[in-house]
């Protein structure tokens, strides 16, 4: 599939509100899952989450983290990734999700580059991600981008047989520039 777009960081009204709609689609296709709606209502509570899209600058623009967008040369959102300063030395990936028709298109991996891009330049050494065992594509992308396992004690829902955590040091190889189709 050949897809047209553009994955540019989410500044102005219409961009962040794109984004956030992209988020609640997310949470609302796994809820699609056997057994998962609990998980996702534990999470959005742990997290806060509409709390912090009600204040989005200051959780998810610089200096606090990013959130880049992707759309369709017409102008549609096809896509989105967040990413959330930890600590000075290390972010989180939050929330990437690609609609529908947009799947099997690249889009996916392309967000993904781009964040570890993004993340890189803003001077972040390691980046984290939790991510739910049922969403074995999204696995797939995150293992095939570097992205390994992570038992570190704290993490979130580190107990939890349903939550995969993961992590990925970014080096300079992070820091190339992705290529926009």
């Amino acid at each position: 599939m050949t897809l047209r777009y553009a994955i540019l960081p989410a500044r102005d009204e219409a961009d962040i509100a794109a984004s956030i709609d992209l988020a609640w689609q997310f949470f609302d296709h796994v809820r699609t899952f056997p057994g998962m709606a609990g998980e996702v209502e534990h999470y959005l509570a742990h997290h806060r989450v509409a709390e912090k899209f009600a204040s989005f600058a200051e959780n998810f623009l610089p200096p606090a983290g990013d959130c880049l967008l992707a759309r369709a040369a017409g102008g549609a959102a096809l896509g989105t990734v967040m990413l959330t300063a930890k600590s000075p030395d290390q972010c989180e990936m939050n929330r990437m999700f690609v609609v529908e028709a947009a799947r099997g298109s690249g889009l996916g991996r392309a967000l993904c580059a781009a964040v570890l891009a993004r993340a890189a330049e803003m001077g972040f050494t390691l980046m984290t991600l939790d991510t739910l065992r049922v969403l074995e594509p999204a696995i797939g992308l995150y293992r095939s981008m570097g992205f390994e396992d992570d038992d570190t004690p704290g993490r979130f829902d580190a107990d939890n047989p349903m939550v995969l955590n993961m992590r990925r040091p970014l080096t300079a190889d992070a820091r190339r520039s992705f290529e926009r189709t």
